[in-house]
């Protein structure tokens, strides 16, 4: 018989010597980016909707300021128009009045989204 060996491999050591031999064979699969198909199931789904619907009114509270932004609530952007609900007529001049000022805001919170204008409706607001 030879001589025993006492010294223990570390674990991370013998795993190494095991992946060492198996043999791999190159694969025929390529792993491609998942990005897009994400985007499409997200967009299937209208999860993407949701998302920018959220961040519109998290921008809205910010630019309007809390008092007009307790009264009025965003609605959908047609045509670069965004329509909001107000909820009564003093809400609503007081949105005409500082158009400019809140248009400015959201241009800086939503670069990506296109909003040249508002257009105020008097709603009930829940």
């Amino acid at each position: 018989m030879g001589i025993i060996d006492m010294k223990k491999k570390a674990p991370s050591d013998e795993e190494d010597w095991v992946l060492g031999q198996i043999k791999q064979q190159p694969s025929r699969i390529q792993a491609a980016p998942i990005g897009r198909p994400v985007r499409q199931l997200l967009n299937r789904y209208g999860l993407t909707q949701t998302q920018a619907a959220q961040d519109l009114s998290e921008a809205w509270k910010q630019a309007a300021g809390p008092e007009l932004a307790s009264v009025t609530r965003p609605g959908n952007i047609s045509r670069g128009v965004l329509l909001i609900f107000t909820q009564n007529s003093s809400a609503l001049q007081e949105l005409h009045l500082r158009r400019r000022q809140i248009l400015a805001a959201l241009g800086s919170s939503l670069p990506h989204v296109a909003i040249k204008d508002l257009r105020g409706r008097v709603e009930s607001i829940e």
